[in-house]
C-alpha cells in the first residue's frame, strides 16, 4: 500500500489547491477538445507532425484521449485504491500536465498520440 505524507499545508489550502487543479484540467479537456476539431485538418498542423496519409491517422489523434480517459476511469476502481482519492488526484494533474506539454512539443504523429494518451490517463484518474 502506498502511503503519503501529509501536506505541510493547512486542509482548507490543500482542498482549494486540488479544486482549482481539477478545475484547470476538466477546463483544459473541453478546450482541447474544441481546438483540436477545429485545427485537425488545417495545412500548419498537418505539416508540424509530418502530413500522415493514413486513413485513420486523424482519427486516432482525436480519439487516442478519449479512449485512455475511459480505460483508466474504468481501471481507477482497482488501482486507484492504494493511493486514496488525493493521490488519484494528484498523478492525474501530473499526466495531464506532462501530457500537455508532450502535445505541445509534438513533431510527429506517434509523439503527439503518446501525448494525448498521457493527457487521457490524468482526466481518466480525475
Amino acid at each position: 500500500m502506498v502511503k503519503f505524507t501529509k501536506a505541510r499545508f493547512g486542509s482548507k489550502t490543500s482542498y482549494r489547491m486540488m479544486s482549482v487543479s481539477c478545475a484547470l484540467a476538466f477546463a483544459l479537456y473541453g478546450y482541447d477538445a474544441g481546438v483540436l476539431g477545429g485545427v485537425q485538418n488545417t495545412k500548419p498542423f498537418l505539416d508540424a507532425i509530418g502530413n500522415p496519409t493514413g486513413v485513420y491517422d486523424i482519427p486516432m489523434v482525436a480519439s487516442s484521449y478519449v479512449l485512455a480517459a475511459t480505460v483508466i476511469s474504468a481501471l481507477v476502481i482497482f488501482i486507484g485504491m492504494p493511493f486514496g482519492r488525493r493521490g488519484c488526484i494528484l498523478i492525474g494533474d501530473m499526466c495531464v500536465i506532462v501530457g500537455s506539454a508532450i502535445q505541445a512539443s509534438a513533431m510527429s504523429m506517434p509523439h503527439i498520440i503518446v501525448g494525448r494518451v498521457i493527457c487521457g490517463f490524468g482526466i481518466g484518474r480525475l
